[in-house]
This record gives C-alpha cells, sequence and structure tokens, in this order.
C-alpha cells in the first residue's frame, strides 16, 4: 500500500520541522535576550513558537503520509465506502389526524 520510501518521507518531514522548530526557539531566545525581555516571558514565546512549529510540521508529516495512502488506493482501485442516509418525505397537504 505505502512504500517504505513514502513512511521515510513523511518521518523526514517530521524531523526536519522539529529541527526547524528547535533553530527557531534558540533565535527567539537569544532575540528576546537582546531585547531586555523578561525571562517569564522568553520562556513562554519562544516555547509557544516551539509547539506552533513543532505542530506544523507533524500536520505536514501526518498529511503527507494520508495523501500517499490515498493515492495508492486510488491506483489499486479501492475505494472506501462511507455511511449514507436518504431521507425521502412525502408530500402531504394536510398533516392533522
Amino acid at each position: 500500500m505505502v512504500s517504505s520510501l513514502q513512511l521515510i518521507a513523511a518521518v523526514v518531514i517530521f524531523i526536519v520541522g522539529q529541527l526547524i522548530a528547535k533553530i527557531i526557539h534558540k533565535f527567539m531566545v537569544k532575540l528576546l535576550n537582546k531585547r531586555g525581555v523578561d525571562v517569564a516571558i522568553i520562556s513562554f514565546v519562544a516555547s509557544l513558537t516551539f509547539g506552533l512549529v513543532s505542530m506544523v510540521a507533524i500536520i505536514a508529516a501526518i498529511f503527507d503520509l494520508l495523501e500517499n495512502i490515498k493515492n495508492s488506493l486510488d491506483k489499486s482501485g479501492i475505494e472506501i465506502p462511507y455511511p449514507q442516509l436518504s431521507l425521502h418525505l412525502n408530500k402531504e397537504k394536510n398533516f392533522a389526524s
């Protein structure tokens, strides 16, 4: 279904995202330290940026993996059914009993 290369690609996306998050975290700490910002605020902002960039990396890796799974299923002609509800209403003019 999903080749090992596609799985490795998703893992690489995640790892690169984590590295970028660490670089941004260090940059934010240095920048805020130079400007004389309070340590608590530096910690909060740096952690927030690290968390947000990490989240984007995780979402990108999962999206890539799911997209590869969907393409593999499409190539194999496999469709995943989903429940569907059809509602038919009769148009009666008098609803009183």
